[in-house]
């Protein structure tokens, strides 16, 4: 079973390689180099032996937990979160170029926690079978990345947010890292009452989940390669995150199995996809979304990623249950920055467009509650000549794709167009013009006229009218 379990192990930290390769957006690091610091990491753990040697028993640690608290924050918190580190600080040291951009850091340290963790999760499996198999590959996995990722970002605090030579970020979020592994590894160790202990590691690791999506959001922010083009559908992402961990479960299912008998395995499987699968899914689609602003830093917040949430449009409010993130995916929308589209109305009585208009997109702006805007160009004719500059809000409530794939968008124009954002402080100075499909441009979508609507165009009206 050694080389299942090792296969297993593989496959879990490949999971987060590659979300972590499709999130570096703007410039990617080179496969070569981040396998370099994996070995690292599967090194680190021997590290963390010699050290644990080294010290030596100082003492029973198991008498309350107060005392078991303060040994999983310094004799392992902060030993492991200082071992995975060096893999990374090595590499640093020898490439000091390779890291231009504040994610570069979170990616190299995360891909050395996975290092560790692939190693650890060996050692586990071997000593307690393939029972816990889903439940390591995300709380104990990515609890490593996360913690490590929190250390990592001292380094960036210092570097790119204060830009300051002073040690202290760098101490103050390692410090923190080993105070939140010690906190998991406590509530993981609580036994008195079954399921408890359990459930608050469950609750705890949600949490985590959400800062580090925050940790993840400021860095990718403040990259100097920011393109909004560049960025990949949260969508997509989370769909790979969750096609990796059918691979996984497959994997678990063909162990149980193999240890025990086919109606055991099929009905642990089953109800570890019922458990663990619940936190993959939040987990995934928390960390897949991201609020795309240059040079924000945001401030952290502790909170549960799960909660209330809504929308309110032209005529229409809602309210309903809710993860984090942006919900609504603006990088198609965003990929029409800086160039031309079609406006195609969505009322066959349009009173505004009448027709297929040719816009061109200025720029994307937010307000103070981070809600995005996008300023446009609608042409009365053509590409060029007179046009009205125009506020472009997405759709929020569904639908908000034609043939999942042409947003649906609000018009608003403004009382005083010379003053363009005075919007910002004054939603009343928006007058709604009306609902329209944008289009990208493209050699493939024909503009059609009077009697030349071309197959596309046949599409959307059938949705439309649908």
């Amino acid at each position: 079973m050694l080389v299942a379990y090792i296969l297993c192990s593989l496959v879990i930290s490949a999971t987060w390689i590659d979300f972590f390769r499709r999130i570096d957006f703007f410039e990617k690091e080179k496969l070569r180099d981040l396998l370099l610091v994996f070995c690292g990491g599967c090194l680190s753990v021997f590290a963390v032996f010699f050290i644990h040697d080294l010290i030596g028993d100082q003492g029973d640690y198991t008498e309350s937990y107060s005392s078991l608290f303060l040994y999983q924050v310094i004799r392992v918190g902060l030993v492991e979160e200082a071992c995975k580190l060096l893999p990374f600080l090595i590499f640093w040291k020898l490439n000091p170029k390779a890291l231009n951009e504040p994610l570069d850091y979170l990616i190299y340290v995360a891909v050395s926690a996975l290092g560790f963790a692939c190693v650890e999760n060996v050692l586990y499996f071997q000593n307690y079978g393939p029972d816990i198999v889903s439940g390591r590959s995300v709380l104990s996995t990515l609890g490593h990345v996360m913690f490590s990722g929190t250390a990592a970002y001292g380094f960036i605090r210092k570097n790119f947010q204060l830009k300051t030579r002073s040690p202290v970020p760098i101490f103050s979020f390692l410090g923190l890292a080993a105070l939140m592994h010690g906190i998991f590894n406590t509530l993981a160790s609580y036994h008195e009452t079954p399921g408890v202990g359990l459930l608050l590691t469950v609750f705890y690791f949600l949490f985590l989940v959400n800062f580090y999506a925050e940790v993840l959001n400021n860095t990718i922010n403040n990259s100097p390669f920011f393109d909004f083009k560049k960025q990949i559908p949260a969508w997509k992402i989370c769909g790979l995150v969750i096609r990796w961990y059918v691979l996984i479960f497959l994997i678990q299912l063909a162990m149980l199995i193999y240890t025990g008998t086919v109606e055991s395995g099929i009905y642990k499987i089953l109800a570890f996809l019922l458990s663990i699968g619940f936190i993959i899914s939040i987990t995934s689609i928390r960390l897949s979304r991201m609020r795309l602003i240059p040079g924000k830093w945001k401030r952290f917040s502790l909170s549960f990623p799960i909660g209330m949430g809504g929308f309110i449009e032209p005529g229409y409010s809602n309210t309903y249950f809710k993860i984090d993130g942006p919900e609504f995916d603006e990088s198609d929308l965003d990929q029409l920055i800086d160039n031309f589209f079609f406006l195609k109305p969505y009322s066959k009585k349009s009173k505004y467009l009448k027709q297929i208009r040719v816009a061109y997109m200025e720029r994307k702006i937010f307000d103070e509650d981070e809600r995005a805007y996008y300023v446009i160009r609608v042409f009365l004719s053509g590409t060029s000549g007179a046009f009205e500059r125009m506020i472009l809000i997405p759709r929020l409530k569904p639908p908000s794709f034609i043939l999942n794939k042409y947003p649906l968008v609000f018009l608003f124009s403004q009382k005083d167009s010379g003053n363009l954002p005075e919007f910002m402080k004054n939603p009343k100075e928006l007058i709604l013009r009306e609902m329209a499909i944008a289009i990208p441009r493209k050699k493939s979508f024909k503009t059609p006229g009077p009697g030349n609507p071309g197959k596309e165009e046949d599409k959307i009206h059938r949705r439309r009218d649908a």
